[in-house]
């Protein structure tokens, strides 16, 4: 939902061969979730290889089976900012791109 409201407000889609899932905080930290297994079931039926995941549910990931995993590059993301450049084609800037080095600063992305 995050990703779909910066992509909305931004005017920059979202790549389609990409899912994610996580729980985001006010601060833009990524939380841990469950059904990880249904998940990646149902991205990999939908052709998807590209899944980002929470740094907090990588030993989760570890315990799936290998059939499951093994043809899909799973990113794992601690915040909202490490997810940004994996989801848009176009990087994402502030109006002041001097003082966050091109990256969304947390009152852009928490807002």
């Amino acid at each position: 939902m995050t990703i779909a409201l910066i992509s909305a407000a931004r005017g920059i889609p979202v790549r389609g061969d990409v899912a994610m899932t996580g729980e985001i905080t006010l601060r833009g930290m990524v939380l841990p979730v469950g059904g990880l297994n249904e998940k990646l079931l149902a991205a990999k039926r939908n052709g998807i290889t590209t899944v980002i995941v929470p740094s907090d549910n990588r030993s989760d990931i570890e315990e799936l089976p290998v059939h499951l995993t093994s043809e899909m590059t799973i990113h794992y993301v601690s915040t909202i900012q490490e997810a940004l450049p994996l989801v848009f084609r176009t990087p994402l800037i502030t109006e002041d791109s001097s003082t966050s080095n091109g990256q969304l600063s947390e009152s852009h992305v928490a807002a």
